[in-house]
């Protein structure tokens, strides 16, 4: 997300490990025609992802959710002690975009 951020034009970003892209496992790379093609009426947000090559499995929405929560806990815990502007650049899925 760092480049992403440079992209929009911003310095100074620091990567936020809990900020990564939704673990799609099994589907990572594969398109979202190409898995209902496959799986007709599957949802990422309803259904879960098989484990990719190496057995790990993708993350359910709720895994995600705690990982934005745990980076706004954070950001809350920071922004009390010392009040700035802070821009948060993450992948779309993550966002409930």
């Amino acid at each position: 997300m760092v480049r992403a951020a440079e992209l929009a034009g911003l310095t100074g970003a620091v990567p936020e490990a809990d900020l990564h892209e939704w673990g799609y496992g099994g589907y990572a790379g594969v398109t979202t025609a190409d898995v209902h093609r496959a799986r007709p009426g599957w949802d990422l947000g309803t259904d879960r992802v098989p484990p990719d090559d190496d057995g790990r499995p993708g993350e359910s929405p709720q895994e995600v959710g705690r990982r934005t929560d745990r980076v706004l806990a954070r950001l809350d815990a920071t922004l009390a002690q010392d009040a700035r502007d802070v821009v948060l650049v993450a992948h779309a899925r993550s966002c409930g975009c």
